[in-house]
C-alpha cells in the first residue's frame, strides 16, 4: 500500500511537471505570435496575422504557420502576402539561428488605378524604418545572429485592373548569410531584403503587360484593318 501511495505522488508530480512544461511552452508561443502580429501590423500598416506559433525547445526548433500580411486599403483581397511556413533552428551552445527557412509564400501582386499593394507595404516598411531614430530600432538590446536565411519555394501572381492581365510572377530565391545585430534590426534587414525583391519583380510584371497590352492592341488593329481590306475587295 506504502510503495503504491509513493508510486501514485511520483506519477502526480511527474504529470504535473508535464502540465507546467506545456503550459509554458503554449503560453511561450501565444505571446511570440501577439508580438508577431503587434509588430508585423506596425511595420506595414495593415493587419499582419499568425495560425499558429510551435516552439519545440528540447530539438531547438521554432515553427510559424501562416503569417499573413494584409492588403492595404483599396485592394480587392484580404491579403497581399502568407509565408506558409516559418522555421528557425537554434544552437543552444553558441546561442545563434543557424537557419531561418521561409518555405511556400504565396504572393498576390495587385494593380489598382496605377497603384501596387506590394509597393505600397514597401514604402509603409521603408517610412516607419526611416521615421524612428536610429533607423527605427534601438541600438540596446541583446545581440542576434542568423548563420543562414532562405526564402524559397515562392508562388505569385500579377492581377491587373486597368490592363486587365492575370499572370504567374517568378520570384527567385533570397539567401543571405551572417545576419548580426537586435531583433529589430535583423527582421528589419529581412523585411525590406524580401520586400524588395517582391516590388522590384511586381514592377516588372507591369511593364510585361503594359507590353503586351500594347502588342494585343496592335494586333487588333491589324486585323480590323485587314478585315476591311478583305471585306472592300469582296465588294
Amino acid at each position: 500500500m506504502k510503495k503504491f501511495f509513493i508510486t501514485s505522488l511520483v506519477v502526480l508530480f511527474v504529470g504535473a511537471g508535464l502540465l507546467g512544461w506545456w503550459y509554458m511552452f503554449h503560453r511561450m508561443g501565444s505571446l511570440l505570435e501577439e508580438e508577431i502580429q503587434r509588430a508585423g501590423s506596425e511595420a506595414f500598416g495593415t493587419p499582419v496575422t499568425v495560425r499558429d506559433v510551435d516552439i519545440n525547445l528540447i530539438e531547438g526548433v521554432m515553427r510559424i504557420e501562416d503569417l499573413a500580411i494584409g492588403n492595404p486599403p483599396g485592394f480587392s483581397r484580404e491579403h497581399a502576402v502568407v509565408f506558409g511556413n516559418i522555421e528557425a533552428d537554434l544552437d543552444y551552445q553558441s546561442g545563434e539561428v543557424e537557419r531561418l527557412i521561409l518555405e511556400g509564400a504565396k504572393i498576390y501582386i495587385e494593380e489598382r488605378g496605377g497603384e501596387l499593394n506590394v509597393q505600397r507595404l514597401k514604402e509603409a516598411l521603408e517610412s516607419r524604418i526611416g521615421s524612428e531614430p536610429g533607423g527605427g530600432h534601438s541600438g540596446s538590446g541583446e545581440e542576434v545572429v542568423i548563420r543562414r536565411f532562405l526564402m524559397r519555394s515562392t508562388t505569385a501572381t500579377f492581377e491587373s485592373g486597368s490592363l486587365q492581365r492575370l499572370s504567374e510572377v517568378e520570384i527567385d530565391e533570397i539567401e543571405m548569410h551572417d545576419l548580426r545585430g537586435t531583433a529589430e534590426s535583423v527582421s528589419e534587414t529581412i523585411a525590406r531584403t524580401v520586400m524588395e525583391e517582391i516590388a522590384e519583380e511586381a514592377s516588372r510584371a507591369v511593364l510585361k503587360a503594359e507590353a503586351q497590352k500594347q502588342l494585343d492592341d496592335l494586333s487588333d488593329k491589324a486585323t480590323k484593318k485587314l478585315r476591311e481590306l478583305l471585306g472592300n475587295d469582296d465588294g
